[in-house]
């Protein structure tokens, strides 16, 4: 698994050249008294940096300067400083470190199959020659970032964890410093635009996973999918590979103690308490993995053996560029089902993950440009000019956007006028309704389309206009339904007088309508290009259908952004903008007025200066401070988590606020079935997938 690290400063980059990265103390299964660095990369290349790493090439990289002259390339901007006013130091670079799972770790350290060893390090290089296209440079003031392409990164591999109890335990990981600097394509050394490598973590991970689990197999290994998709080796004892991982369990631990969470706090605990490097020798070293393994029966040894004697697993060109287009229909169809366009690196790393062990990156790579050579996946242009890689939709996502934005095109007056009021009128007919309000409901029934907008942001009365135009398509024969992609939105339709129920339900009947429909179509930017296609083919001539929703709000879970795209291709309506919902209290409607116009920083200050902010620090004290707030709203407070952990956490604390008692019942789950795609689900199961 891949970890990225915040930026290292110039002053902490140089210090861990000398105890940690170069130290050899952290690898004491290699030779001699210093551990000796890698280069990596084509901007490496261009520079003419040979293959070992030196003190004085590394300093100078980690300053912004040519490692052969001293020239300063990269201008330090001392002056920047946080937000508590600590001056900020040079950025030297950021610490990508691949770490070797646990079972990994040990069949090539105690178990001493240095073949193991070297697929972790080929698995290494797969993902950074597949991540260095990716890097861009910053271009400074508003201009947009240009992928470049090439770093200059320095390599050092390690082999045991920091002491824990007395014990440094094996594990095989490799850091990678990519510097923080760059050449344009007008020859200028420029500083990194991080951006992108963290996005692509995900990425380089599964591109290492699987060089791995192909290396490992054709070694003999038998593998199983462990934890995050990592490839682990079968048939170690639970119990070895928990007393071989005693660092991470105590952070762990640490967490729960200090009520902390994330990979900031990880990082800091694991610095905390670290233990004082042991002054061992590689023979101390290993004589201790060697007695540890030995009272677990000798695994590790019994492991390599094992697969020395077993036949590997070779692959077979047919059958990988079989799995090729197996893992390809796979991630296409599982990207195509939550986002109408996906970046390449995304499909690479769902085939990837389908086909770990199965099949080469550079089959997929093939696989990939012969379907978009034969316009099965289609290119679509960046945003942005100088993004890095491509981005794919499909045929299917295309044609189901482009049948929907016909349909709204050709129902432009084809039906008839309901109303010919004006928003005086209506403003006499109903005295509630703002001026905004009113003209809104002159808008929608004067309009003569099938198909109407009505965009609104929360709090501006869309259900109070909503209500005044049910009366006058009730009088012009139309049964009136309301359709909204939640249940809440549903409720919510229904106590305003509505005939309404969800869209999802909707589309599963096949209902025959004794008269015209008009078809209000709530939340609409929740409903996505599928839905929003199957709803209108099953429409009669006659519908007629108004959605409402608001494209600043979440969109669709599933793919596709249609209502914007409706309106932007020229769908009619209106919008409703004057906030009402907070009229009795002006400071909060300040905040949604600016959370509403996009001015975040704004807004949170606002809401800090009123007070509506609370900070707790320990996680135990802030899911109970939740709990009791919850409690005492009687339920009208709506708990927002933004994970599993803490979502369980909260429910369990609100349960024992509330008091429940009773008989409970418990199903054992694997995923919850939301959060899996229909891909997802077809491979969903106890089975191993990797046997």
């Amino acid at each position: 698994m891949l970890d990225i690290s915040k930026p290292l400063t110039a002053g902490k980059a140089t210090n861990y050249f000398k105890q940690e990265y170069a130290n050899a103390e952290n690898s004491y299964y290699s030779q001699g008294q210093t551990l000796q660095g890698r280069w990596h990369g084509k901007f490496a290349e261009e520079l003419g940096l040979g293959r070992v790493v030196t003190e004085e090439q590394f300093a100078r990289m980690a300053l912004g300067q040519d490692p052969q002259t001293g020239e300063q390339w990269i201008e330090h901007r001392q002056s920047a400083k946080t937000q508590n006013g600590k001056e900020l130091e040079h950025r030297a670079g950021y610490d990508l470190t691949f770490n070797a799972p646990k079972t990994v770790s040990l069949v090539a350290l105690p178990g001493h199959d240095e073949r193991v060893r070297k697929a972790h390090s080929e698995a290494v290089l797969r993902a950074l020659d597949a991540g260095q296209e990716y890097l861009q440079a910053r271009m400074g003031g508003n201009k947009q970032s240009q992928t470049t392409g090439k770093w200059a990164a320095a390599m050092f591999e390690h082999d045991t964890a920091r002491p824990e109890q007395g014990y440094p335990a094996p594990h095989l990981h490799t850091h990678v410093v990519v510097f923080n600097m760059t050449r344009t394509e007008d020859g200028q050394v420029r500083s990194v635009q991080p951006g992108e490598l963290y996005r692509i973590q995900s990425y380089l991970t599964a591109v290492y996973q699987n060089e791995l689990a192909i290396r490992l197999k054709e070694l003999g290994y038998e593998l199983t999918q462990g934890t995050n998709h990592a490839p682990d080796i079968k048939g170690f004892t639970k119990e070895y590979l928990e007393a071989e991982s005693q660092r991470s369990q105590r952070i762990k631990l640490e967490e729960q103690a200090r009520g902390v969470e994330g990979r900031e706090a990880r990082e800091q605990i694991a610095h905390a308490i670290r233990d004082n490097k042991l002054k061992w020798t590689p023979e101390e070293v290993h004589k201790a993995h060697r007695e540890h393994q030995d009272l677990f029966g000798g695994q590790a040894d019994r492991l390599h053996a094992e697969a020395l004697s077993r036949q590997g697993q070779k692959l077979d060109s047919e059958q990988a560029q079989a799995q090729a287009k197996r893992s390809l229909d796979f991630a296409a169809n599982k990207l195509s089902e939550r986002t109408a366009v996906f970046e390449q690196w995304e499909l690479y790393r769902e085939a990837l993950r389908h086909g770990q062990g199965k099949v080469p990156f550079d089959q997929l790579k093939d696989e990939i440009d012969r379907r978009e050579s034969q316009k099965l996946l289609h290119k679509v242009d960046h945003v942005r000019q100088y993004a890095p890689g491509k981005r794919y939709t499909t045929p299917e996502t295309l044609a189901q956007e482009r049948e929907v934005l016909q349909r709204v095109a050709f129902g432009k007056e084809t039906q008839k006028q309901l109303e010919t009021w004006t928003a005086e009128d209506v403003a006499k007919r109903y005295p509630k309704l703002n001026v905004a309000q009113a003209q809104t409901v002159a808008d929608i029934l004067g309009s003569r389309d099938t198909f109407t907008g009505l965009q609104g942001m929360a709090g501006v009365g869309k259900t109070t206009t909503l209500k005044a135009i049910k009366p006058s398509l009730e009088r012009h024969g139309y049964e009136v339904i309301g359709l909204a992609a939640t249940s809440g939105a549903v409720k919510e339709m229904q106590a305003s007088g509505l005939n309404a129920k969800t869209l999802q339900m909707h589309l599963l009947k096949n209902e025959s309508a004794a008269k015209p429909r008009y078809f209000i179509v709530d939340e609409a930017s929740l409903a996505s290009t599928r839905m929003i296609h199957e709803f209108m083919r099953k429409l009669d001539a006659k519908d007629r259908v108004l959605f409402v929703g608001d494209v600043k709000q979440h969109e669709s879970i599933e793919a596709g952004r249609i209502f914007a795209q409706m309106r932007e291709s020229g769908m009619n309506g209106t919008t409703l903008s004057h906030i009402v919902r907070q009229r009795n209290s002006p400071e909060l409607k300040a905040v949604v007025e600016n959370l509403a116009a996009g001015k975040i920083d704004t807004a949170v200050e606002l809401l800090n200066e009123q007070g509506r902010v609370r900070e707790i620090q320990n996680k135990a004290e802030r899911y109970k401070a939740i709990a009791q707030e919850y409690v005492a709203s009687s339920g009208r407070t709506l708990i927002v988590s933004p994970d599993n952990e803490s979502r369980q956490a909260l429910n369990k604390a609100v349960r024992e606020d509330l008091k429940l008692s009773g008989p409970e019942f418990r199903q054992q789950i694997l995923v919850a079935r939301q959060d899996l795609t229909r891909e997802d689900r077809k491979i969903a199961g106890p089975t191993d997938p990797m046997m």
